[in-house]
């Protein structure tokens, strides 16, 4: 798992502080399948996110988007 899947699934940024005693989500079945897709031309992050069923957040936490206008064909996105 990396940073911003741990982030993304504990409604955290990448930035957020994480305090002694506190508890995080973490996934503990290794054989877990990854929804993923591929861009096509016209598609925006918004669309994708709920053709996943999961948000633009997420989205952009899991994938190290920093801006969700800003995605091209051919990009791979992970949810």
């Amino acid at each position: 798992m990396n940073m911003y899947t741990l982030a993304a699934n504990n409604g955290l940024s990448i930035n957020s502080v994480i305090y002694p005693g506190q508890r995080l989500k973490v996934s503990g079945n290794a054989q877990a399948t990854q929804k993923v897709h591929y861009v096509k031309y016209g598609e925006t992050l918004s669309g994708i996110a709920a053709q996943l069923g999961t948000t633009v957040s997420h989205l952009q936490a899991v994938n190290g988007i920093r801006n969700a206008n800003y995605i091209w064909v051919g990009q791979r996105i992970a949810a």
